[in-house]
């Protein structure tokens, strides 16, 4: 009989695979960036649900969060993720002309 049996040899493999994968979310997104932009707009904070969900559709982009007092969203993605033009675009595009939500580089 070996040093480990082969019950137990298959939850130790099962656990290590379990740890290596655990750290996988980190290693896919690597470094991560912070883009914060100023946003503008008469109701831009009656649609901040609809920002929210423009910015998940680009690839990449992790916490989003408002400051509604400084009507700013800040947004955590990974360092390959889309460029800030890419976030302005994504949220000035939501819904088309008349869209009362417009999103500017604080830069």
């Amino acid at each position: 009989m070996g040093w480990i049996s082969g019950a137990r040899k298959k939850t130790a493999t099962v656990l290590l695979m379990s740890l290596g994968l655990l750290s996988l979310p980190q290693m896919a997104f690597g470094a991560q960036k912070d883009i914060t932009l100023k946003l503008g707009g008469q109701y831009c904070g009656v649609y901040l649900d609809d920002v929210k969900h423009a910015l998940r559709k680009l690839h990449g982009v992790g916490n989003i969060s408002f400051n509604s007092s400084q009507d700013k969203v800040s947004i955590a993605e990974a360092s390959d993720g889309p460029k800030e033009a890419d976030l302005i675009n994504a949220i000035n595009n939501v819904k088309g002309d008349g869209w009362y939500c417009q999103a500017e580089s604080l830069h």
